[in-house]
């Protein structure tokens, strides 16, 4: 099978083009970064762990020291804001870590 104009035709016959040279730029928009599910783990993780150790030092300061940020009348009321502080943090590891995937392997997005 070949491609050619119809006899009757004014137009010329292909010829072989070239191969092109640069990238499109969705190439670079599209490539997932090497281990990008892994850093992304990493850095979501080291955040949310400092930020838990801060919040659980604050809460702990506060608890045993009437000059803290907060005033608790007694150990359960500190134990609720350990929990909340600590079940936030853990909703913002996951959603941390979503936005980093999306930065870090855009290719898996479809």
């Amino acid at each position: 099978m070949t491609w050619t104009p119809h006899t009757d035709s004014t137009n010329i016959g292909l010829s072989a083009g070239t191969k092109p040279t640069a990238e499109l730029k969705i190439k670079y928009e599209t490539e997932n970064t090497p281990n990008g599910g892994l850093i992304a783990f990493i850095i979501a993780f080291f955040v949310s762990f400092t930020m838990a150790m801060l919040w659980g030092y604050q809460v702990y300061y506060s608890a045993n020291n009437s000059d803290g940020i907060f005033t608790f009348t007694d150990s359960s009321q500190a134990n609720m804001y350990y929990g909340g502080g600590f079940l936030a943090i853990l909703v913002f590891f996951f959603v941390f870590r979503w936005i980093l995937l999306l930065f870090l392997m855009p290719g898996n997005i479809v």
